[in-house]
This record gives C-alpha cells, sequence and structure tokens, in this order.
C-alpha cells in the first residue's frame, strides 16, 4: 500500500511541475510587452542578490568571448541576466549581432553556468540593444530587456538533460545611441557603433 501511495505522490509531483510551468511559459509569452521595460525582476535585488560570474565560450572556431552574467535562483526558477561580452579574440568576418546571439545560446544550452537540470526553469534576460566599442566589446545601450523562460528536464533513464520549452517576451524599442549615454564624451560616441536590435531566442529556430 505505502509503494502505491508513493507512486501516485510521484506522479501527482510531475504533474503538478509540468502545469506549473505550461502556465508560467504561456503568462510570458503573452503577458503585456510594455510591462517589461525596464527589464523586469522576480524578486527585488536587495531581498535576493545575484552572483556575477565570467565565462568564456565559443562563437566559431576562431573567435571566443568571454560574457558577463548575473545569475540567482529565485521563485522558483534561475535567472540569468546577460550583461556585456568581451572579445578575446579578433573574430574577423562575425558579424557583432551574430555574436550576441551565439555567444548567449552556447551558454545556456551547454550550461556552462552549471545550472540544475531536473526539472528546472531557466529565466535569461538580456538588453534589447546592444553596441560594439571601439575595442570591439558589446556592451548594452538601452533598459528594455528581451526574456526567455525556458522549462529544462532530465530523461528518466538517463542523466541526459534537454531545453524541451521556451517562452519569449520580446520588447523592440528604438535602439538609439546619444553623447548623454553611459557618461560618453563626443569623441567616444562618434568612435562607438550604433545601438543594434538583439533579441533572438535561445532555442535555434527551424
Amino acid at each position: 500500500m505505502k509503494n502505491v501511495d508513493l507512486y501516485v505522490l510521484c506522479r501527482f509531483s510531475q504533474w503538478l511541475f509540468c502545469w506549473v510551468s505550461v502556465v508560467l511559459l504561456s503568462g510570458i509569452a503573452s503577458c503585456d510587452l510594455r510591462a517589461q521595460q525596464p527589464c523586469r525582476l522576480e524578486c527585488d535585488t536587495s531581498m535576493v542578490p545575484f552572483t556575477v560570474h565570467e565565462h568564456v565560450t565559443s562563437v566559431s572556431s576562431d573567435c571566443r568571448v568571454k560574457i558577463t552574467a548575473a545569475v540567482r535562483s529565485c521563485g522558483g526558477m534561475w535567472e540569468i541576466e546577460i550583461r556585456s561580452i568581451e572579445y578575446l579574440e579578433d573574430c574577423q568576418g562575425v558579424d557583432p549581432f551574430e555574436v550576441r546571439r551565439r555567444s548567449t545560446s552556447e551558454l545556456v544550452r551547454a550550461n556552462i553556468m552549471g545550472l540544475p537540470t531536473d526539472n528546472s526553469v531557466w529565466r535569461v534576460s538580456a538588453p534589447s540593444c546592444w553596441r560594439q566599442l571601439p575595442s570591439n566589446n558589446l556592451v548594452p545601450c538601452s533598459s528594455e530587456c528581451c526574456i526567455s523562460t525556458l522549462k529544462v528536464e532530465k530523461r528518466a533513464d538517463c542523466d541526459k538533460w534537454s531545453i524541451t520549452a521556451e517562452g519569449q517576451s520580446v520588447v523592440r524599442p528604438t535602439c538609439s545611441l546619444t553623447t548623454a549615454q553611459n557618461g560618453q564624451t563626443s569623441s567616444e560616441a562618434s568612435a562607438a557603433r550604433s545601438c543594434f536590435f538583439s533579441c533572438e531566442p535561445v532555442l535555434p529556430t527551424k
């Protein structure tokens, strides 16, 4: 009898997790995008602080970058904030847009940060607009964010895991750069490239 009760409890727990995940993903995908400005947080940062990490990932065979990301466990999910991208190689021939897209996708899909993969929810946020500095490094140039909420599951018969669902909230502002941003001087602003929009899903599109 105890085995039957345990089985029923396990099945109910699995059903409850799936139901909550679906509701969460649906809500993120269908919410009013204007409410995402500026980048929305699930928890008060003063109560649940982020831990900042730096991770190296490859964009191509001759292009490696270092991503600065902030991570925390909050509200039953893991929050990941992409903050900046530093070039470690010249990366000639790779567009900055592709550097931003590929590096973020690789960071999350390879789980370089070592987050839990057993029935987890990851919330990945990144600025909607980016600019390239004279040093080629990429930094945000807007406070608006794009958010991907990912459902992560581990297979019952092995240690392999996968991202099984992604709900995305996209804010598309007018990406522009002014000399007043980030305390820039006129010469620094003219040397920096214009802001570009980058808000792609973590999972590759078919």
